[in-house]
């Protein structure tokens, strides 16, 4: 009788060591946007606020990164055209224009600036989301779009 007990026991034990069962990564729809944002999962049954939400960095409004370009610029092109009628006004000018024959450009170039991302999360958007395991804290990893 006590063997039966033990091995009970034993399977209680083993059970309740068992891994709780994950969401997963998870589709959530924005409620409500910023500065109260509020993110709805589970088809309305949670929603989630701001104090459970990290955001990554681009989905957020008047995002700004900085960039660098670099890159080659070639053009070319023959009979061009003519350049307008002009005269200079220089002793005894005459009105005169020039014919381009050949245009030839082959030159790389190096651009930096700013660029600032104006598009934010909207009412109905939806979102993918990851969470810690204990499913507290969650995180907005982009705004997707069903195909």
């Amino acid at each position: 009788m006590m063997k039966d007990n033990f091995d009970i026991n034993l399977a209680k034990m083993f059970k309740s060591r068992e891994n709780k069962e994950m969401i997963g990564n998870i589709i959530g729809k924005v409620v409500s946007t910023s500065p109260d944002l509020k993110i709805s999962v589970l088809d309305g049954s949670i929603i989630l606020d701001k104090e459970q939400l990290y955001c990554c960095n681009h989905v957020l409004k008047d995002y700004t990164r900085q960039y660098e370009k670099t890159g080659t610029i070639q053009l070319y092109d023959t009979n061009c055209g003519n350049t307008n009628i002009v005269n200079d006004g220089g002793y005894e000018a005459n009105d005169h224009q020039h014919i381009i024959t050949d245009i030839n450009i082959d030159t790389s170039y190096t651009a930096q600036g700013e660029i600032t991302f104006k598009d934010t999360l909207k009412i109905n958007d939806e979102v993918l989301l990851l969470h810690t395991t204990d499913e507290q804290i969650w995180f907005i990893v982009d705004k997707i779009t069903k195909l």
